[in-house]
């Protein structure tokens, strides 16, 4: 029979699971590339994503459930005759060939407007995903048996359906899987801090009340990178666990272990961003410093080789050098070459206090519960726990603070998050063990608010189409107050559509209609009703479902609004707003239930909450022990 404290751990990861695992939510161009990427290496034994970029609908009236794709060579491809060449645009929309030796005499069209996703890199005849590759790499075993199930039942691969539940399923035994083990390793980390109850809340709190939540629903790389990181930790302590336990050679070795595991959970974390690479030397120096024992920043490098080689090998056989990055191939508009390796410049004040306070991106913002966080961290560099902790989850927030205020990309595009933040929400997270204990009703309150506000994220839509300040120049101070939470996400789940944006469209459709009727001379005196028609026709068109200037008019809630398929880059690209296809492209699994409404959350809170309920029963029932090992 399992003691309480594995109990604890064992519903802490079944709770976690459950809430990234009920959620879908449909395509986007970081999921798609990387999905492209896991077919070429399952379907085609390649690391080229040529034949998983572009789809079509296959011959008909447009409602069949196979979709066509089209080989792309060379960054061309051919559809139903015509013969066209790929193009970057740029930020003025203006179109250039992306291999202008196979160009001529083809059409021009956008990649971002025909392919499945716009994060791609090419180089030498070929696409790729224009991300590290290591979430990629950790989904390619789930897709294999899953490829491999379907393929002895003779299911087709593209399918709409098959596609969607596919790309779902994989990111559940992928991001999902390592999401819920992140909790267990907050857990056990945090009861190094404090007592049961406060390390399960602590967990729970980090899963679920800051954007760990929604980043554990796709495929993309943010929990991935910062479990990692989480468990390199993790496993230095335990390393340190053996040191205190004698110089006999059975915890040598399990010292060696830990240290070689610590190495390669650091450095696969930076095979899934580049940049959190100066954070695994920092890892090394924490383990020196915890460990003291000499030969262990040695066996921490072992570790670090594995993933190394691993990307090494492939920059070798995508671009033909182990020394370079998918980005320096990427759409040059995403690259300024007065900028280090394109993307960064000097950190600005602006940008850092946009991404901590702004309802833009704010990360206290959306997950207040952090200045718990901060607070806890407090406690730590006074003497309430370890003080190399504190100078740890002090480098790692700083220096992806000051990562995120460089980059020219700063607001991470469709989101309502500081994405770029994400590697370090597990360390800003885990001293919150000492605020339960010390602040609990405080703590419990900005809890539930960060609950709160990630659960409407989870459920609504966390891909949110308001974004790309940054790499199109955008004043900071004029997007600080533009909260996607207020204009996108509470709306659509109140109102079922995104009226702030709509009317903000709305307006400019008739004021640009103005100006040019104004320009045709016409009397100043009929502009106003004119004006005043064309806005109630536009709301009466956008509430009776009809086709109108603007697509995301079609974007409806209350729940998986995003209609976005894993097999395009756009709204609507493929399949009309109104068709039940776009309707299901994102999904929750309480709408089996009760089909896009509200209540297909209530399962999932009922059972979550029945869980939490056994999860701290089973803590306060478990032996508390602060310090103490697994």
């Amino acid at each position: 029979m399992l003691r309480p404290g594995r109990r604890v751990e064992l519903l802490v990861f079944a709770l976690s699971w459950l809430g990234v695992a009920y959620f879908h939510q449909g395509g986007g161009w970081n999921q798609n590339s990387r999905f492209a990427l896991v077919r070429a290496i399952v379907e085609e034994r390649s690391f080229f994503i040529d034949s998983f970029l572009l789809y079509g609908l296959a011959p008909g009236d447009g409602t069949a459930d196979e979709l066509l794709r089209y080989p792309v060579r060379n960054a061309t491809f051919e559809r139903n005759g015509a013969h066209y060449a790929l193009a970057w645009r740029d930020a003025r929309g203006a179109l250039t060939p992306i291999d202008p030796d196979t160009a001529a005499g083809r059409a021009l069209v956008a990649v971002d407007d025909v392919a499945a996703s716009g994060d791609v890199a090419y180089f030498r005849g070929h696409f790729h995903p224009n991300k590290a590759p290591g979430t990629s790499f950790l989904a390619v075993p789930a897709y294999a048996v899953i490829r491999g199930v379907e393929s002895l039942l003779s299911v087709p691969a593209d399918g709409w359906w098959v596609l969607t539940c596919n790309v779902w399923l994989v990111s559940i035994f992928s991001v999902g899987l390592v999401t819920a083990l992140g909790a267990v390793v907050m857990l056990r980390l945090a009861r190094r801090l404090a007592c049961e109850w406060a390390a399960a809340a602590t967990a729970l709190a980090f899963v679920f009340g800051t954007m760990t939540w929604p980043f554990g629903t796709f495929l993309i790389e943010h929990n991935v990178a910062g479990v990692a990181l989480l468990a390199a930790f993790y496993c230095i302590e335990r390393a340190r666990d053996y040191t205190l336990q004698g110089t006999r050679s059975p915890s040598q070795q399990r010292v060696q272990q830990y240290l070689v595991a610590a190495g390669l959970c650091a450095g696969y974390a930076a095979v899934n961003n580049y940049t959190l690479a100066p954070l695994v030397a920092a890892l090394c120096v924490t383990a020196r410093l915890r460990v003291r024992w000499n030969p262990g920043p040695l066996w921490f490098g072992v570790g670090v080789i594995g993933p190394l080689l691993l990307l090494c090998a492939y920059n070798q056989t995508c671009f033909t050098t182990p020394f370079t990055t998918n980005y320096a191939y990427e759409n040059p508009l995403f690259i300024a070459q007065s900028r280090t390796l394109g993307v960064f410049t000097a950190p600005r004040l602006d940008v850092l206090l946009a991404l901590l306070f702004s309802p833009c991106r704010g990360l206290f913002f959306t997950s207040p519960l952090l200045l718990l966080g901060v607070a806890g961290l407090v406690l730590i560099l006074r003497g309430r726990g370890p003080v190399v902790w504190g100078w740890l989850i002090g480098t790692v927030a700083a220096f992806l603070l000051l990562v995120n205020a460089s980059f020219n990309g700063w607001d991470g595009g469709w989101t309502a998050v500081p994405r770029y933040l994400s590697p370090a929400v597990p360390f800003l997270a885990l001293p919150l063990a000492l605020a339960w204990e010390r602040w609990p009703k405080t703590t419990g309150f900005f809890a539930a608010v960060s609950v709160a506000i990630q659960l409407l994220l989870t459920a609504v839509d966390p891909q949110v189409p308001i974004g790309d300040f940054g790499v199109t120049g955008v004043p900071v101070r004029s997007v600080a107050w533009v909260s996607p939470l207020t204009r996108y996400v509470l709306p659509l789940f109140l109102r079922g559509r995104p009226w702030p944006l709509l009317d903000e469209l709305v307006d400019q459709t008739v004021a640009l209609s103005e100006r040019q009727a104004r320009n045709r001379g016409t009397p100043a005196a009929e502009l106003a009703p004119r004006a005043a028609q064309q806005r109630t026709d536009l709301h009466n068109r956008i509430e009776s479902g009809k086709q109108t200037p603007f697509p995301l008019a079609g974007v409806t809630g209350p729940v998986s609004a995003n209609p976005i398929g894993i097999y395009e880059g756009t709204y609507f690209h493929l399949f009309p707003a109104d068709s039940q296809i776009a309707t299901y492209n994102s999904f929750n699994l309480g709408e089996m239930l009760f089909p896009q409404q509200r209540l297909s959350l209530v399962p999932l809170i009922l059972l979550g909450g029945f869980i939490a309920g056994r999860v701290f029963r089973n803590a306060v029932a478990s032996p508390s022990g602060t310090g103490r090992s697994e």
